[in-house]
C-alpha cells in the first residue's frame, strides 16, 4: 500500500472529523459525527484484504502501520457500526464535546485492529485510552470525574506494560504482530498489558467503575469497543494459551455472580461484560479454529446486542432520571418502546432461537467439545446460565414489570434514540434469523463446519433455558434488588491504597524536610565559616558575637599583654641557665 492511499485508512476520516467537529458550534456540531462514521466504514470497503502500508521508524526499522486482514476488517465493521448507531443514538442531546471524542476513540480501536507491528499497536492502545477517558468525563459530573481518573491510571499500566514487552521483543528483532512462543518476561508482560483492557481479574473493576458513569450515549460506544479490541488483540498474540481458559473460566462466573448481586442497571451491565469476556477468553484459550470463529462471533454478538442493552438502559436514565433497580419497576406500560428493544436485547445475549446470540454462543460450548474439554464445557455452558438469570430474568423482570411503582417520566426518548436501538436490533434479528451472514465471514470458517438450525441444538436451547428460568423461580427471593453497595476487588485500590499512598507520601514529605533542615544548619555552619574561620578556634577579646565577619583587631591581644608574656618567658630562660 502507497503513502497516498493513507487516506484510506478508517481511522483518518475519523480523525479529520474530529478535528472538524471540535471547531464546529455545538448545535451543528453534534449532526457531523456520524457522517465521519459512514465515511470511514466505506474506506474500510475500498481497501481490498491484504493491503499492507509500512513507514519508516527508528534505526532503518519500518512500522506496519495498516495490515488489512479478514479479522481486522470485520472487527472494525462492527466497531464502526455500533459506534454509528451510539452516534446516532447520541443526536440531539449531546453533551460537551462528546461526538468529536467518540470519532478519536473509533480512529484508535480501529488504529489498534488494523495494526501489523507492536509500536504501531502501543500508539493507537494509548489513543484508545485517552479517547475513552474524555468520552467518560463528557458527562461533566464529579463522579465521573473520579472514575475517568481512575480509568485513565489502569489503562496507562496496560499500556506501559504493553510498552515494555514491545521493547524487550524489538531487542529480540520482533517487532511484527502475529501468534507469540510462550515463555519470557516480554511474553507475559504482553499479555498482563492486554489483559488489563480485556478485563481480567484482578483488574476488571474499571469496568463496572468507568461505564456507569459516561453519557448513555458514551457508554454503549465503550461497551463495544476497549474490551472487544483487546479481547481481539489477545486472539491474535495468545490464541492456545492455557491459562486463558482458566482465566476466562473465572471471568464467566465472577461477572454473572456480581451482576445477579447488583442494583444499578448500568453497573449490573457492566459485570455482565466480565462473564461474557470470559467466554470469548476461554474460547480464544482453547485455541482450536473452531475455536477462534467462536471468540471473533460472540465478540461481534457483544458489540451488538450489549451496545442494545446500554442504549435501552441510558433510554430510562433519561426519561426517569433514574438507574437502580430498587427507584424503578412496570416501565412495560410507561415506555413499551424502550422495553421492546430491551426484551429483543436480553433474549438475544440469553440465546434465544431466532435472535443473534443463538447463533454465536453455542460456538463457544461446541468448540470445547470438539477439543474434548468435558470440565471446560460444563462451566462454560453452567456460566451461561448465569447470563439468563442476570439479564432477561433478573433486570428485564424487575425493571419491565417488577414490583415496584413506575417512575414518573420527566420526558420522552428522543426518536434519534429509537433509531440508533433500531439500527442495532436489524443486525441482531437478521444474523440470528440468517447466521451465515456472519458464519461466511469468519476468519477461520474454511475450517470449521457447523450447523445451527438443527432439532438437538434448538431443544438443548429451550431446555437450558426453561433450567434457568426454573432455578430463577427457585432463588427469587435471594435474586430480589437491594439497595446496597457490592464490593469487589477494586475496594484495594479505591480505599486502602489512597491511604497507603497518602501515608508514604507523608513519610517522603517528613524525609524531605529533614534533609532540607539538615542542608541548611550545614549552609549556615558553612557560611559562618567562611565568614569567620578563627571563630571555631578562638572567641573575640572583647566578648563580641563570634558570628559576625572576621576582623583582626577583635582577636588582637593588648601590648601589654604580649610583653608581659614576653618577659615571662625571659623569666624562665634565665632560671633554667642559671641553675643547670
Amino acid at each position: 500500500m502507497t503513502d497516498a492511499r493513507i487516506l484510506l485508512h478508517p481511522a483518518f476520516p475519523l480523525l479529520l472529523g474530529a478535528i472538524v467537529t471540535a471547531a464546529l458550534p455545538p448545535r451543528k456540531r453534534i449532526y457531523f459525527s456520524p457522517v465521519f462514521t459512514f465515511l470511514s466504514l466505506i474506506c474500510l470497503f475500498a481497501v481490498p484484504a491484504g493491503s499492507l502500508m509500512t513507514l519508516p521508524f527508528l534505526n532503518g526499522m519500518e512500522l506496519l502501520f495498516f495490515q488489512s486482514t479478514t479479522l481486522s476488517r470485520l472487527m472494525c465493521f462492527f466497531t464502526l457500526v455500533v459506534v454509528f448507531c451510539s452516534q446516532v443514538y447520541s443526536l440531539g442531546r449531546e453533551k460537551g464535546r462528546e461526538g468529536c471524542w467518540s470519532l478519536v476513540y473509533a480512529a484508535a480501536a480501529c488504529g489498534v485492529l488494523m495494526a501489523g507491528d507492536f509500536f504501531t499497536l502501543v500508539l493507537w492502545w494509548e489513543a484508545m485510552s485517552v479517547g475513552a477517558v474524555f468520552l467518560i468525563w463528557s458527562r461533566r459530573d464529579p463522579k465521573a470525574s473520579k472514575a475517568g481518573f481512575r480509568y485513565l491510571m489502569i489503562h496507562f499500566l496496560s499500556g506501559n506494560l504493553l510498552l515494555m514487552g514491545a521493547v524487550l521483543y524489538a531487542s529480540q528483532g520482533i517487532t511484527q504482530l502475529g501468534p507469540l512462543e510462550p515463555g519470557g518476561a516480554a511474553y507475559w508482560l504482553v499479555l498482563a498489558g492486554v489483559g488489563i483492557s480485556a478485563g481480567m481479574i484482578p483488574f476488571h473493576s474499571w469496568i463496572p467503575d468507568a461505564y456507569p458513569e459516561a453519557t448513555i450515549g458514551g457508554s454503549a460506544i465503550l461497551s463495544g469497543v476497549t474490551t472487544k479490541v483487546a479481547a481481539i488483540t489477545l486472539l491474535r498474540l495468545f490464541s492456545g494459551e492455557s491459562f486463558l481458559l482458566g482465566m476466562g473460566i473465572v471471568m464467566a462466573f465472577w461477572g454473572v455472580l456480581y451482576a445477579l448481586r447488583e442494583n444499578n442497571i448500568r453497573r449490573l451491565l457492566s459485570y455482565h461484560i466480565i462473564s461474557q469476556l470470559g467466554l470469548i477468553i476461554a474460547a480464544i484459550g482453547i485455541g482450536t479454529p473452531m475455536a477462534k470463529d467462536a471468540a471473533v462471533a460472540l465478540t461481534i454478538g457483544n458489540i451488538l446486542y450489549k451496545g442494545l442493552l446500554y442504549m435501552s438502559a441510558g433510554s430510562v436514565l433519561y426519561a426517569t432520571g433514574r438507574q437502580k433497580l430498587t427507584e424503578v419497576g412496570n416501565l412495560f406500560k410507561a415506555m413499551p418502546i424502550t422495553s421492546v428493544f430491551f426484551f429483543i436485547g436480553s433474549l438475544a445475549i440469553a440465546g434465544v432461537p431466532g435472535l443473534m446470540g443463538f447463533a454465536v454462543k453455542p460456538l463457544v460450548v461446541s468448540s470445547a467439545v470438539y477439543s474434548y474439554q468435558p470440565v471446560a464445557e460444563l462451566l462454560l455452558y453452567a456460566a451461561g446460565i448465569g447470563t439468563f438469570l442476570s439479564i432477561p430474568l433478573k433486570l428485564g423482570g424487575h425493571m419491565l414489570w417488577g414490583t415496584h411503582p413506575a417512575p414518573p417520566i420527566l420526558r420522552k426518548p428522543k426518536t434519534a434514540m429509537y433509531v440508533g436501538m433500531t439500527l442495532l436490533t436489524v443486525f441482531i434479528l437478521a444474523i440470528g434469523f440468517v447466521p451465515g451472514l456472519l458464519y461466511s465471514q469468519l476468519p477461520w470458517q474454511e475450517e470449521v463446519h457447523f450447523s445451527l438450525y438443527t432439532a438437538d441444538h434448538i431443544l438443548s436451547e429451550v431446555e437450558f433455558l426453561l433450567a434457568a428460568w426454573l432455578a430463577y423461580r427457585l432463588m427469587n427471593p435471594l435474586l430480589h434488588p437491594k439497595d446496597f453497595i457490592s464490593l469487589d476487588l477494586d475496594w484495594f485500590y479505591r480505599v486502602p491504597l489512597p491511604r497507603f499512598f497518602l501515608a508514604l507520601s507523608r513519610f517522603a514529605n517528613f524525609v524531605r524536610l529533614s534533609v532540607w533542615k539538615g542542608i541548611l544548619v550545614l549552609v549556615r555552619a558553612l557560611s559562618r565559616f567562611v565568614r569567620n574561620p578563627v571563630s571555631y578556634f578562638m572567641k573575640p577579646i572583647d566578648g563580641g558575637d563570634s558570628t559576625e565577619e572576621y576582623c583582626a583587631d577583635k582577636y588582637r591581644l593588648p601590648v601589654g599583654d604580649g610583653a608581659l608574656l614576653i618577659l615571662m618567658v625571659f623569666a624562665v630562660v634565665y632560671f633554667y641557665v642559671t641553675i643547670f
